[in-house]
């Protein structure tokens, strides 16, 4: 019998006790902070205490849904500048940004040097939400 479609993911807050008893601190902050999405590692960030003091070490830094919460594009940045200031992972898989450029693009510039020193594989920059182009050079 198949799975209802509105059952939802459990949060890591209903994730059973004995799991971090089991496992090495340092290899759940691993696994969580690596292999989970950063909009999972964002919305558990309040909720667990490995959340708030792991590294963040996410390969899939995608900011394309970060404004549904609501937030203010000087909110939306400074959460991307945190995330890439305490960045500890040599990779980053996949970059996703949806954002309005104007005002910020030195940091835009920035977060794209960095992935690209960090191997990225997947990037994508969408500046619709602005009327005017964003010139990024080649190299």
């Amino acid at each position: 019998m198949s799975e209802p479609k509105n059952k939802k993911i459990k949060r890591i807050d209903e994730l059973p006790e004995d799991l971090t008893v089991e496992l090495p601190e340092h290899l759940v902050e691993y696994i969580i902070s690596t292999y989970l999405p950063i909009q999972y590692v964002l919305q558990n960030h309040v909720v667990s205490k490995t959340f708030r003091e792991a590294a963040i070490r996410s390969r899939d830094l995608d900011f394309g849904r970060i404004y549904s919460r609501r937030r203010s594009q000087s909110e939306v940045v400074h959460i991307i500048e945190e995330i890439f200031n305490q960045h500890k992972g040599s990779e980053i898989n996949r970059f996703v940004l949806i954002l309005n450029h104007i005002g910020v693009e030195d940091k835009v510039l920035s977060w794209v040097k960095t992935c690209l020193s960090k191997n990225i594989q997947e990037l994508m920059l969408n500046f619709s939400k602005s009327k005017k182009v964003m010139d990024l050079s080649v190299d």
